[in-house]
């Protein structure tokens, strides 16, 4: 992982950048919970928690997302759980319980809360990733170093105390 300064940094530029951009041209983001695009959650999560916390809110949703890769390659988590399975619940825990170390707990229950409320979204799912999410910003409060909580997570999720569909 990157050092705290380089994340702080270059999340603080991509946030400003990133809400420029919706400003500038909203329509143009894609389906919600498309790779790459924002939910019209995450947008007005953004206005709410301003461009450098989210910017580094999505910093450390990339994080999430790579730590969840990197898990399933080592065989920790089935190939197949990376949507509403082991690696999809660590991934929402781990993300949580990082913007809880980088911006706050408040901001980060404001951005995930956000970031779900999208109705397009099955309601399991929803309430699947919200319990997750919650764990994680509980983890992110009693860990705090990053790759404790990310280690927390993992076992969150081996043991059953993250929800999955699969």
């Amino acid at each position: 992982m990157r050092s705290h300064a380089a994340k702080a940094i270059t999340s603080a530029l991509v946030g400003t950048a990133t809400a420029l951009v919706w400003a500038a041209a909203p329509a143009q983001a894609g389906p919600a919970h498309e790779e790459g695009y924002p939910s019209g959650g995450d947008i007005i999560g953004c206005a709410a928690v301003g461009p450098i916390d989210c910017g580094i809110a999505q910093a450390n949703a990339r994080d999430a997302e790579e730590a969840a890769n990197e898990l399933v390659a080592d065989g920790v988590f089935a190939g197949d759980s990376l949507h509403n399975g082991k690696a999809d619940a660590f991934r929402h825990c781990f993300w949580n319980a990082l913007m809880v170390h980088y911006i706050g707990l408040d901001q980060a229950k404001i951005v995930a809360n956000r970031h779900e409320a999208n109705p397009d979204l099955p309601q399991d799912e929803v309430n699947m990733d919200l319990h997750n999410n919650m764990v994680g910003r509980d983890i992110g409060l009693q860990q705090t170093h990053d790759l404790e909580a990310q280690d927390e997570c993992k076992w969150s999720a081996l043991d059953g105390r993250l929800i999955t569909l699969k």
